[in-house]
């Protein structure tokens, strides 16, 4: 490396008549001494290579380990899923006792204290770990969560971040033992050329230049331990030195950090495998690179397919038109090889020093949190952190475990019904089932907000089963007792698994409790389509030949396309009731309500109108055909009793009325 054939040439000609012992001894010494520093260097790059391999992998490993505890938690009611992290959690465990052993016991020799430090840290994460996943087995979701949130997360972040401070003991270290060794034999060549003059130019020239370039190697090997070797960005040690250094040399300058995740990247990479993963990590942070031309911009690979930008001398005006340009670059198409055309979005979360924390780990902690709430709302967008959003946060999280609380005990959760009046044949065949929730702390909570957040904490599917069984009881209890008939419509939510498993508990209920099918329908809300795969599709075709009613609710508000209207098997479109709302009071609306109802025609649909309050938005909908009417005007959504008594020829009466 250091000792090239070309110098051992020059070295042959040196006149044999100055080759005397002292020359010899000197030459000796010289090689003895360049050699040293060859081996102490390569020595030096290896120790660090190899800390910096076993350290990037407790790094990989921590990280796997939290998004596999995030996932644990989030599906914590789906058993295969569950099983599967946890078994990813113990894998990654596994290889950390491996890491640890490899690096106190073969290469890394003293252990000083920052080494049981990052042992003492790694106990008390594993600690926190094993207390969520206990709390998952308990069915403490929400306590998982925000234990995930609160103290997991900095416990990640402060053992990195001694993982750091250890590897930057070691080359510390290396650096002054070679330092040392070259000093010495810089003045070990001084003194013997004062034996022999020419020897001494000759050795002390080559020696000096070969100890230019072990200093040059050297910082080359310190820089090395900065780039990410993937992307060729900064890597995590590198930015934390820069937020660092911005910290204490400009304690009162403005900078902001972004977290960039990229969304479902682990689909991806189940899908098409870790080759083209790769392919699109390196196209993605090419395209991020492309959007920072700016010095005061610091952008680093921080592992997995997460990226963090450190933007300096900012302000909030600045970031957020940066932070939209980039968003709106990052969400499009890839293309890793010829074959292949992959969308990928991603997820930013943005917080600025000082105004949201003070240090470093809590920066990229509150950047983590805007980051969540980020793909919460629905991925491919960004959100800035607040004292604002931590409250929502923390209010989300009281709704969402004592919704949880109700759940499990289904205390203070019931439903009411709204009836669906046919304003042509004059009568009512089915209602609405909908959920409502008296908590004793929080109050009559709105649906509106309650099932979001049920659909953010994947307690949308508790929330299914929960109306599909009160629905089942009540039909039969209407059967047992000899009432006449009535449909009841079940609104179902979800992701597809979710949606899948609603359908399946339907369909068990219906079959043990042997009640008809045509007692039932499905409502699914037109921003749900997305989540609809063949899989859900061909069920849905199974329970409408049964006899399952199927609607799309609050049409005309979402994303659905003509695709979906002609797959699917449905009997139903249900116009939104913000349309209805301004009819003969904004011609767009009413040009959208009459599209909705000839598409309908069209496609053999029925039509029902939601939100019906006035006589003139009765009278408007029944001129243009649209015979079925659900809203305040005939009745509010009543309790199961109260449904059974409603005075049906008086809404038969409002019904003619209508029509003479």
């Amino acid at each position: 490396m250091f000792i090239t054939k070309k110098h051992q040439q020059l070295f042959s000609f040196t006149p044999i008549i100055i080759m005397l012992a002292s020359s010899i001894f000197m030459l000796v010494y010289s090689v003895w001494g360049m050699m040293d520093i060859n081996s102490m260097m390569l020595k030096a790059a290896e120790e660090q290579e190899y800390i910096n391999k076993i350290h990037n992998n407790i790094y990989i490993g921590l990280t796997k380990r939290s998004k596999a505890l995030f996932k644990l938690i989030k599906e914590s009611n789906n058993q295969t899923a569950k099983e599967k992290h946890l078994s990813a959690i113990e894998n990654q465990k596994d290889a950390l006792k491996n890491n640890q052993r490899l690096c106190i016991h073969n290469k890394v020799k003293p252990i000083n204290g920052l080494f049981i430090k990052q042992g003492k840290m790694l106990k008390e994460y594993a600690k926190i770990e094993e207390r969520i996943i206990n709390l998952v087995r308990e069915g403490k979701i929400d306590t998982a969560n925000s234990i995930f949130l609160d103290q997991l997360l900095k416990q990640r972040e402060a053992t990195l971040n001694q993982i750091i401070t250890g590897n930057t003991y070691l080359r510390k270290t290396s650096h002054e033992k070679l330092k040392n060794i070259g000093s010495s034999i810089f003045y070990g060549i001084s003194f013997y050329g004062l034996l022999n003059l020419i020897l001494v130019g000759f050795s002390l020239h080559y020696s000096i230049r070969l100890f230019e370039k072990y200093i040059s190697d050297n910082n080359a090997l310190v820089d090395s331990t900065k780039i990410d070797l993937l992307t060729s960005l900064s890597n995590r040690q590198h930015l934390l030195e820069e937020i660092n250094e911005q910290i204490t040399k400009h304690p009162h300058s403005v900078f902001a950090v972004a977290f960039i995740d990229i969304d479902y990247f682990k689909s991806i990479n189940d899908i098409y495998g870790h080759t083209l993963a790769d392919k699109l990590l390196i196209e993605f942070a090419q395209k991020l690179s492309n959007e920072l031309v700016n010095t005061d911009h610091c952008l680093s690979r921080f592992g997995g397919d997460e990226f963090v930008l450190l933007v300096k001398n900012t302000d909030k005006v600045k970031i957020e038109k940066l932070i939209m340009r980039i968003s709106k670059s990052l969400n499009s198409n890839y293309y890793p090889d010829e074959n292949k055309k992959i969308w990928l979005s991603s997820s930013i979360g943005v917080s600025l020093y000082p105004y949201d924390a003070p240090s470093i780990e809590m920066l990229l902690h509150n950047s983590d949190l805007a980051m969540y709430q980020a793909k919460q709302d629905g991925r491919a967008c960004y959100r800035f952190f607040s004292t604002r959003l931590k409250s929502m946060i923390q209010i989300e999280n009281e709704i969402s475990q004592n919704l949880q609380t109700s759940l499990s005990r289904k205390e203070n959760m019931f439903l009411v019904y709204q009836p669906l009046l046919n304003t042509k044949l004059c009568n009512v065949t089915e209602c609405e089932a909908l959920l409502r929730w008296n908590d004793p702390k929080l109050g009559r909570m709105s649906p509106d907000v309650f099932i979001a957040i049920a659909e953010k904490t994947n307690l949308i599917k508790a929330v299914n089963y929960f109306v599909i069984d009160e629905v089942c009881k009540q039909q039969y209890q209407w059967i047992k007792e000899g009432q006449q008939p009535i449909r009841i419509n079940i609104n179902l939510a979800g992701n597809q698994d979710i949606f899948t498993s609603s359908l399946k508990r339907l369909m068990k209920n219906i079959h043990r409790m042997k009640i008809s099918p045509a007692l039932f329908g499905i409502e699914i809300t037109e921003r749900s389509l997305f989540e609809i795969n063949k899989n859900t599709i061909d069920q849905l075709k199974f329970i409408n030949r049964m006899g399952v009613k199927i609607s799309i609710d609050d049409f005309g508000t979402g994303y659905s396309s003509l695709l979906y209207l002609a797959k699917l098997p449905l009997t139903t479109l249900k116009i939104d009731k913000e349309f209805i709302a301004n009819i003969c009071n904004k011609e767009k609306d009413n040009a959208i309500i009459l599209s909705i109802i000839k598409l309908g025609q069209s496609l053999g649909l029925d039509i029902v109108a939601e939100g019906v309050e006035t006589q003139n938005q009765c009278e408007y909908l029944k001129s243009h055909s649209c015979n079925v009417i659900q809203g305040y005007l005939f009745s509010k959504p009543v309790r199961a009793e109260q449904l059974r008594h409603l005075d049906v020829p008086v809404l038969e009466n409002k019904a003619q009325a209508i029509s003479a």
